[in-house]
Formats: C-alpha cells, structure tokens, sequence
C-alpha cells in the first residue's frame, strides 16, 4: 500500500512554513519525494520557493518561484498635515491656455486608466491616456495647436472613479 505524508517546518517568527517535505511509504520505508524551502518579507508575504526532488541519493533542483509584492500606501504625512492618498485629478495649468495645458492625476489601483478631452459637444477630440497603469502620480500635456478657440473638458476614468473638469483654450 502507497501512503504520501507531509512534514511541516515552522521555523520563523510569525510561525509561517520555512520547510516542506513530502514523503511516500514504499511498503516497507519512507522515501524522499520533493521539498520546497519558503522565505517570507517583513510584511510575512512569501517571496520565493524553491523545490527540488530527491533523486537517489541527493536533492536536485526542480523550480524556484519568485513573487513580488508591493505595499499600498493610504495616506502621507507632510509637514504636519495629512494628505488623502485617493483618486485625484489635478486643475490645468495655465488655464486659459494657448496651447499646450499641463496637469496631473492620482490613482490608487492597478486599472486602465483613459484621459479624454471633450468638446462642449461632448465629442471626444483627443485621447491623452489610455493604458493601464499601476497606483500613483502621474503628469500629461495636452497640445490643442490644431484646436479651435473654446472650452474643452478633460475626463480622468478609471473602473472605480471618474471625474471632469474644465479649461479654455483662447487664441
């Protein structure tokens, strides 16, 4: 009869597994399967495993599995003030402009990501952005040198926030 077991190694502070070894009963002994070995960041998310398999008479690689985590950051402290670390879409500037405008948005989730400027139609004219792009800050320009005189208004959009705003492109 063939049994599997498996032999767990809790050697870090937090009590997470460090070690794993598997083992299967031949009839008569227990035998070397594979192993996996585990290392963990300070936040205690597992950042590699590495598995090998028992080949006779020693280990011998078999995979190493790496994994990246990335730490989201809720709010910031600056000189004594705190500032919200939310979804944001900054005012143009200049505004008026003539004719390129600059201005910035924040996002706070891996996501696609569409800036769009409107005409007072509503008509899309231009497409600023358009990807997906990981949380943080981010600064576009707009050339409006084949644009009319007027107002435009500039969407930031993503799958958990939109908002508009407006500016003024005078010749």
């Amino acid at each position: 009869m063939n049994a599997d077991r498996s032999h767990f190694s809790n050697d870090d502070v937090a009590g997470k597994k460090t070690h794993q070894l598997y083992q299967t009963w031949n009839g008569s002994a227990w035998v070397n399967n594979n192993q996996s070995d585990y290392t963990y960041d300070a936040d205690g998310n597992e950042t590699q495993e590495i598995n090998q398999t028992w080949k006779g008479s020693g280990w011998v690689n078999n995979y190493r599995r790496s994994k990246t985590w990335q730490r989201q950051i809720n709010d910031v402290a600056v000189g004594g003030s705190e500032i919200s670390s939310g979804y944001r879409l900054s005012d143009n500037y200049p505004n008026p402009f003539n004719p390129k405008t600059d201005f910035g948005f924040r996002i706070v989730d891996f996501g696609l990501v569409t800036v769009r400027v409107y005409d007072v139609m509503g008509k899309v004219v231009s497409t600023i952005v358009n990807e997906f792009k990981y949380p943080g800050e981010y600064q576009v320009s707009w050339d409006a040198s084949n644009m009319p005189s007027g107002v435009y208004y500039y969407r930031l959009q993503t799958q958990k926030f939109t908002e508009t705003k407006k500016m003024i492109l005078l010749r």
